[in-house]
């Protein structure tokens, strides 16, 4: 059955190729080892010669955008090698790649079911979008436009390009299969239109093919400065995305790595649950706070004071953060660049020794690391990098009058406790 199948698929190309109509070759075909329903399918399921040359304008931009697509792939899943390590962040890469390449594949060749799947795809995950948009409209809506663009356009395609393909198989008129046969498009001149017109589907082909032989190729420099485009359109819109999708991150790193901020050098045993937001200004008095009093489930406890620096004990780091229940210090956190992450643990190590205990299992999408103070307060530690570098670690210090009135630490008897 395979052989009859690829036999009848040379010679259906055969046929095309010629410029024999598609009702003409399913009559001549029919009956030779497949069902009509089968033949009809491999014939709708291949594009016309006019129509490629009709529309190839579209497939350049179906394939254009999916090497876009491929490169930004390609960026991301290298990203994520900081998370995951060189060897899963390559196997990660070609696994990725791979799969974008075949859309590549089906649309330089063109696939049929290629542009069927990447319509299903696209209709998959149309909810996902919809709800990012809710949720935030700014980079959700962007993102919700990308992708009914790209379904809009992908349908497009495939209805000019397989006029006969249904969804799941041949089209039928009134129970019996029929198909279109375009003509091919000519710019004809006065002294034409006088003549009497030729129909000449054959010839029409050989022209193109002649045409196609005249075109010259196109040169190295060319290619390069066309790859380079693509390289720079590829870090726009990576970009782009990126500032969409995380204005908040992207603004704090920007300030970042662009304002000069003081260090924070002390260690975390030097906290009191006695400070109030006076002892802190004057006990860390080299920093500029910002406090405020906390909306209702906006921020931990009654009042928050931040402030923005460039290191804690040696330590690349972002900002520091102090919550105050009933006037006196509750909570603080460091916010440390998820790259730094390796770093920070090794801080902790040095000032603090080995963890109390440490979260097997993920609580809220992350797992704990803690240490337990002496005076009773504790530390937590992101045990995992983030996965997104975007993301943040954090330092966190809980008060010992916190911990007193709800234990930090589960199971106080077990050698390697866990963190609540």
């Amino acid at each position: 059955m395979s052989s009859t199948k690829e036999r009848l698929k040379a010679d259906i190309d055969h046929r095309l190729a010629q410029g024999q109509p598609k009702a003409g070759i399913f009559q001549a075909l029919s009956g030779r080892g497949l069902s009509d329903r089968r033949l009809a399918w491999l014939l709708a399921a291949r594009p016309h010669p006019v129509l490629l040359q009709r529309h190839a304008g579209l497939i350049k931009a179906l394939v254009g955008i999916s090497w876009l697509q491929f490169v930004v792939v390609l960026l991301v899943c290298l990203w994520a090698t900081r998370s995951f390590g060189l060897i899963a962040g390559l196997l990660g890469s070609a696994i990725a790649c791979g799969i974008v390449y075949v859309f590549i594949w089906g649309f330089r060749n063109n696939r049929a079911w290629v542009y069927t799947l990447s319509i299903v795809l696209g209709v998959l995950n149309l909810p996902e979008a919809i709800n990012s948009a809710l949720e935030k409209p700014a980079a959700g809506g962007f993102g919700l436009l990308l992708t009914l663009a790209l379904l809009g356009l992908t349908w497009h395609a495939r209805a000019k390009l397989f006029p006969d393909l249904g969804f799941w198989g041949a089209r039928k008129q009134a129970g019996v299969h029929r198909f279109t046969d375009p003509q091919p498009v000519a710019v004809a001149t006065w002294q034409d239109t006088l003549a009497e017109p030729v129909a000449a589907p054959a010839a029409s082909a050989v022209v193109a093919d002649e045409r196609k032989a005249a075109k010259p190729p196109r040169s190295v420099l060319a290619r390069l400065r066309l790859a380079f485009l693509l390289v720079v359109l590829t870090v726009v819109s990576f970009g782009a995305w990126v500032r969409f999708t995380y204005p908040t991150e992207v603004r704090e790193f920007h300030l970042h790595f662009t304002t000069h901020r003081p260090q924070a050098n002390f260690h975390l045993g030097f906290l009191s649950d006695q400070w109030s937001e006076e002892d802190l200004r004057h006990q860390l008095g080299w920093l500029k706070f910002r406090c405020y009093a906390n909306a209702p489930g906006r921020y931990l406890d009654d009042r928050s004071c931040f402030a923005d620096i460039r290191a804690f004990n040696q330590v690349t780091a972002m900002s520091l953060s102090f919550f105050f229940a009933e006037g006196q210090l509750n909570r603080a956190a460091v916010q440390l660049p998820s790259w730094h992450h390796e770093e920070g643990f090794h801080m902790l190590m040095r000032m603090l020794g080995r963890p109390t205990g440490a979260q097997a299992k993920f609580s809220a999408g992350v797992r704990l690391i803690g240490w337990q103070l002496a005076d009773g307060a504790a530390v937590y530690y992101n045990r995992d990098r983030p996965l997104n570098p975007l993301e943040r670690n954090g330092i966190f210090w809980v008060s010992a009058r916190h911990c007193r009135a709800s234990p930090c630490f589960s199971s106080p008897d077990a050698p390697e406790r866990q963190p609540r």
